[in-house]
C-alpha cells in the first residue's frame, strides 16, 4: 500500500492487516501500573451500550413479534407493521426512556429559541453514514461476492417487496457526487461500511481477495482526503494518517532500521519513533514533534512517513510555515506521494495563498489519476 493510498476510516483494522504490513509501534494509551481513567487518552468516553435483541429476551411478552435474528436463528414469519402494532411494546420504550429522563441531571444541550450548531455543546459533531448494502450498489462488480442480504432478498423477494441491493443508490459509480453533498452540508464526520464480500469474494481471506475491491475503498478514501484538506480539517486528516501506518513508502527505511538495530546502533533511535507515534495517537502534538525530531536527527535514511506526521503536528500547532516546509520535504523524498501535496494545500490555505493551495489540490488529485 503506497502512502498515498488509504484504508479505510472508521473501521479498517482488518482491511489494514490484509493490504498493509504495518503494526502498531507502541500503545495508544500512557503505560501504567493501575488501570484507571488516566490509563486512557484524554477524551475517551466510558460508557454502556445495548443491542436490544441481544440483552432484552422476553420474545413472547407484550405482544413482541419475531424480528430478523428470530427468523434467522429459527424460521421465516412475517410480520409487518400493517399487521399490526403492539401498544404495549410500544409503552415499554417509553418506559426506558422516562427512567432515562428522570435520572439525567439536566440537558446535555445549553438552551436555545433556534436549532443550531451553537445549540449542541462544544466538540459535538455533525456527520453522515453509510452501510454498504444500502448504498453501493454495483453487486457484480469488482469480483464481489454475495452478502446476506443478497442472498435473503432473491430468495424472499416477497417479504422485502421485491426490493434489493443491486443498484441501490449506486454509491460505487457516484461516490465522488455523494462526498461534494456531504461537503456542501458543511458536515464533519463520515462513518463509511464496508462490503466484506466486496473485498473477500469468497468469504475468507485464505480464498483470495479482491484488489479491486480495496482499490476501491483507496479511492473513497483518497477522495474524502482531498476534501478533508480542501476544508483544512485537520481532525479528519489526523484520523486518515492515524488510519495509514507506515506504508511501502517506508520499506527502506524499515529494511535500515532492521540493519541497524541487529548491530545495536540505532535502538535508542528507534525508540524515538515509537514514542512518537505513541504521542500522535494521543494527540499530543508537541510532544510528538520532540520525538520525531530526536528520531529524524539520527535516522540513517529520511522517513517519509514521520514527515507526514511532523507536518500535521504543527499544522495542529499552529506552525504554519514549519508544517509547510514539512510536506515540501515530504514531497522531495516520496515524489509519489499526494498526501505531500494535500497536506501543502491544506498549509497554503492557513497562511492564506489560496490560489497556490488550489494549484497543490490539483497536483496531488492528478497524481492520483497517473
Amino acid at each position: 500500500m503506497a502512502l498515498q493510498k488509504f484504508p479505510l476510516m472508521g473501521l479498517l483494522m482488518l482491511l489494514t492487516i490484509v493490504v498493509s504490513t504495518a503494526t502498531a509501534d507502541g500503545p495508544v494509551c500512557p503505560p501504567s501500573t493501575k488501570l484507571s481513567r488516566a490509563s486512557f487518552p484524554e477524551g475517551f468516553l466510558f460508557g454502556t451500550a445495548t443491542a436490544a435483541y441481544q440483552v432484552e429476551g422476553a420474545v413472547n411478552e407484550t405482544c413482541r413479534g419475531p424480528a430478523l435474528w428470530d427468523i434467522y436463528c429459527k424460521r421465516y414469519p412475517d410480520g409487518r407493521k400493517e399487521k399490526g402494532v403492539s401498544q404495549a411494546g410500544v409503552q415499554f420504550y417509553h418506559d426506558v426512556i422516562d427512567e432515562l429522563l428522570r435520572n439525567a441531571d439536566g440537558p446535555v444541550c445549553p438552551p436555545s429559541t433556534k436549532l443550531s450548531r451553537a445549540s449542541f455543546p462544544e466538540g459535538f459533531l455533525f456527520g453522515t453514514a453509510t452501510a454498504a448494502y444500502q448504498v453501493e450498489g454495483a453487486v457484480n462488480e469488482t469480483c464481489r461476492g454475495p452478502a446476506l442480504w443478497d442472498i435473503y432478498c432473491k430468495r424472499y423477494p416477497e417479504k422485502c417487496k421485491n426490493d434489493n441491493g443491486d443498484v441501490a443508490v449506486d454509491f460505487f459509480h457516484r461516490y465522488k457526487e455523494d462526498i461534494q453533498l456531504m461537503k456542501n452540508l458543511n458536515t464533519d464526520a463520515f462513518r463509511l461500511s464496508i462490503a466484506w464480500t466486496r473485498i473477500f469474494p469468497h468469504g475468507r481471506k485464505e480464498k483470495g481477495v479482491s484488489q479491486a475491491g480495496v482499490q476501491f475503498y483507496h479511492d473513497v478514501i483518497d477522495e474524502l482526503l482531498r476534501n478533508a484538506c480542501s476544508r483544512v480539517d485537520l481532525s479528519g486528516i489526523h484520523e486518515l494518517l492515524e488510519k495509514l501506518g507506515y506504508g511501502e513508502d517506508d520499506v527502506s527505511v524499515t529494511n535500515e532500521f532492521s540493519f541497524q538495530m541487529w548491530t545495536g546502533d540505532l535502538q535508542e533511535n528507534t525508540d524515538y519513533k515509537k514514542h512518537g507515534d505513541a504521542a500522535f495517537r494521543a494527540k499530543d502534538f508537541e510532544t510528538a514533534i520532540e520525538f520525531y525530531t530526536e528520531f529524524m536527527s539520527g535516522a540513517p535514511v529520511v522517513s517519509p512517513t514521520v514527515l507526514i506526521r511532523r507536518c500535521l503536528c504543527y499544522l495542529m500547532s499552529d506552525m504554519f510555515s514549519e508544517a509547510l516546509s514539512e510536506a515540501m520535504q515530504a514531497q522531495v523524498v516520496s515524489p509519489e506521494c499526494s498526501t505531500a501535496l494535500y497536506l501543502q494545500a491544506a498549509c497554503l490555505l492557513k497562511l492564506g495563498m489560496e490560489a497556490k493551495a488550489k494549484e497543490a489540490l490539483q497536483q496531488g488529485s492528478a497524481l492520483e489519476a497517473v
